[in-house]
């Protein structure tokens, strides 16, 4: 009788010897070669504001590489130092938005020297978009009247 092995079927025999703990071939086998065989997966990036703002910066100003390092640093210190004055001033709002003030002011003046003149002028009407942007979405719309 004649016996014809497909490449499944020699597939599922030495599926069987591996599993059942066939010393002849798994010998051969390192360890891992019993684990499941997992996707690799590339690590997650951490998501940074600092490098976000930097990124969209790039884009729109057209920012060189030795801008983008200088622009990150100095966003990412900003938010450092905006994070330690919301803790340091939870129970004092006065202090806190003059902290803020001071902060923010420092990372302009950092941002000027890092920018072009050119640069920093495109920053700052895209700044004010953004702020203009940002109270339409906080302010509600008047309601419309009702008319019958």
């Amino acid at each position: 009788m004649k016996s014809i092995f497909t490449s499944a079927t020699c597939g599922l025999l030495l599926l069987a010897m591996l599993s059942s703990g066939c010393v002849r071939f798994s010998i051969y086998l390192p360890d891992s070669a019993f684990e499941a065989v997992k996707p690799e997966e590339k690590p997650a990036e951490p998501k940074s504001p600092a490098r976000d703002l930097t990124n969209a910066m790039t884009e729109e100003l057209k920012l060189e590489p030795e801008q983008q390092g200088r622009i990150q640093e100095i966003l990412h210190s900003t938010l450092q130092k905006a994070r330690a004055a919301r803790t340091l001033y939870a129970d004092n709002p006065v202090a806190m938005n003059t902290a803020m003030r001071h902060i923010n002011a420092d990372s302009e003046r950092q941002l000027r020297q890092a920018l072009s003149l050119a640069q920093y002028q495109q920053y700052m009407v895209g700044r004010q978009r953004l702020q203009a942007r940002m109270q339409a979405k906080a302010s509600p719309a008047p309601a419309a009247p009702v008319t019958q």
